[in-house]
């Protein structure tokens, strides 16, 4: 039987949360690169321009901020994450159906209409 998609039922069928984002917590290197480890340190700010794939920065403390550029190298082909139990707080904040993630697909879709159906998990 297959896993159920709670995206596609929140009529998002491309996990775009999981499409490019920019983290907004910073993390420990070490799980980032748990999480992500094929993730390339870059010495540079996150917003300029590069190819697909997993960027960090690294701070004080051995502390990283991440971007993804691209879908994530943790979701599978039919939009599920691999990672779910311990994915990072930013992909908890985006949980599937919640405010956050109505307003994200708003904002990525450009869609001005507040018709997007909210789904309980």
């Amino acid at each position: 039987m297959k896993e159920r998609n709670l995206c596609e039922e929140a009529s998002c069928n491309n996990a775009i949360c999981c499409r490019g984002s920019y983290f907004a917590y910073i993390y420990p290197v070490k799980k980032v690169l748990e999480w992500f480890p094929q993730a390339t340190k870059v010495n540079k700010k996150l917003d300029e321009q590069v190819g697909i794939g997993v960027y960090y920065t690294t701070s004080l403390f051995g502390l990283a901020k991440v971007r993804i550029v691209g879908p994530c190298p943790n979701l599978s082909q039919d939009d599920n994450c691999l990672i779910y139990d311990s994915r990072p707080a930013d992909c908890e904040k985006l949980a599937i159906g919640s405010d956050n993630c109505v307003l994200f697909r708003r904002a990525w879709q450009g869609v001005k209409s507040q018709n997007l159906p909210v789904i309980k998990p």
